[in-house]
């Protein structure tokens, strides 16, 4: 897809559902948090193989956030998530969660702006 680099994101539809977020980061938290609402026992299994993505070395799904650079938690799950990526990467990374959750990624769609530059 097409780069985000340099836009905003103001919300997203995920499965039906809209929210209002204030950053790429916050797009990840919220859309993981709805992820692991749907699936709790996949994203404890992914924390415990210390997630990375395909050609990664650090660990993007944890229990243990100290190699994180900064680690978010998804909400009241001891689960750390690393948000220190580029907007791109948060989509791609989005994508790959995905497709680990049995999820169309036909179903998310998310909103920018795109006059900020």
């Amino acid at each position: 897809g097409r780069s985000v680099t340099g836009t905003k994101v103001l919300s997203y539809n995920f499965m039906g559902e809209t929210k209002d977020v204030t950053s790429y980061t916050d797009l990840l938290i919220s859309v993981m948090e709805f992820l692991h609402f749907m699936d709790s026992e996949k994203t404890r299994e992914l924390a415990m193989k210390h997630y990375k993505s395909p050609n990664g070395v650090k660990s993007l799904i944890d229990y243990d956030s100290s190699t994180m650079r900064s680690p978010k938690e998804i909400k009241d799950t001891g689960i750390f998530v690393e948000t220190n990526r580029s907007a791109d990467d948060i989509i791609a990374f989005l994508k790959l969660m995905f497709n680990e959750y049995g999820v169309a990624y036909d179903d998310f769609v998310f909103y920018i702006d795109s006059a900020v530059n």
